[in-house]
């Protein structure tokens, strides 16, 4: 049973669609290197990532399925899923054969998967897209920490680079060690560490002071209800959010 590894980036996986589709293999899944489990039954084949190939493949996604259809399949990827590469090469062999309403059949053994990942990523993305909180940090640059449940660095960063555009800042998942730096012009994911020490901007420790002040003082405490505020924003979440702490 042939199995691709890929390098773990989505350029990585993309290539393995392309090698899967074009070879005579019978690719029977697609793996992360880094998350693969070895398996007796498996003749893995580690396929090189190709960006040129990768591309050719993304645009087919495009022109051929649809945009929506692209976009279901980024979201599915970063949901870091085990299985999610080879229920993405499923999908896509079942959709380039049958047209793009496919993925409309969200009950369908090679659809369900993606979708199912995709959504529950979609969702925390949406969320994040107003909850993320970032501090100005002395020298200007503006800093957000946070711990997503799902790999939401590189789709928040398009988000972030058209909505504060004007800005030097950070987006940091402490949990993964990855971060997306923007500078103005360009937006690059790579690994990091966090800061070792920083201080804060006297504006930013002024705003912290002011919106504490008034988050404490709208309160109404009868009526305050973590239960409900769970339901709107899980527990897990509230850490880096300077009203719950």
């Amino acid at each position: 049973m042939v199995v691709y590894l890929y390098d773990g980036s989505f350029e990585g996986m993309l290539t393995c669609v392309y090698e899967g589709y074009y070879s005579k293999d019978d690719v029977k899944g697609i793996y992360n290197t880094y998350q693969y489990e070895a398996n007796l039954f498996h003749e893995a084949r580690f396929i090189v990532t190709d960006l040129e190939k990768s591309h050719k493949v993304g645009l087919a996604i495009v022109e051929k399925l649809s945009e929506t259809f692209f976009h279901k399949i980024v979201n599915a990827f970063f949901s870091e899923d085990y299985d999610v590469a080879s229920h993405i090469y499923q999908l896509l062999r079942f959709g380039f054969k049958n047209g793009p309403e496919v993925i409309m059949h969200v009950t369908h053994p090679y659809v369900a998967p993606v979708v199912d990942l995709a959504n529950s990523v979609g969702r925390e993305t949406h969320l994040f897209v107003g909850l993320v909180r970032f501090v100005k940090l002395k020298g200007g640059i503006y800093y957000c920490e946070f711990a997503p449940t799902y790999n939401q660095v590189p789709l928040l960063a398009e988000h972030f680079s058209h909505r504060l555009h004007d800005q030097i800042w950070v987006i940091h998942d402490v949990e993964r060690n990855l971060a997306v730096f923007y500078d103005k012009t360009q937006w690059y994911v790579n690994e990091f560490f966090g800061l070792d020490d920083y201080e804060l901007d006297d504006e930013e420790l002024l705003y912290q002071s002011l919106w504490k002040t008034f988050h404490k003082h709208i309160a109404i405490k009868e009526r305050i209800n973590p239960k409900l505020q769970r339901s709107f924003m899980p527990k897990k979440y509230w850490k880096y959010l300077l009203e719950m702490n």
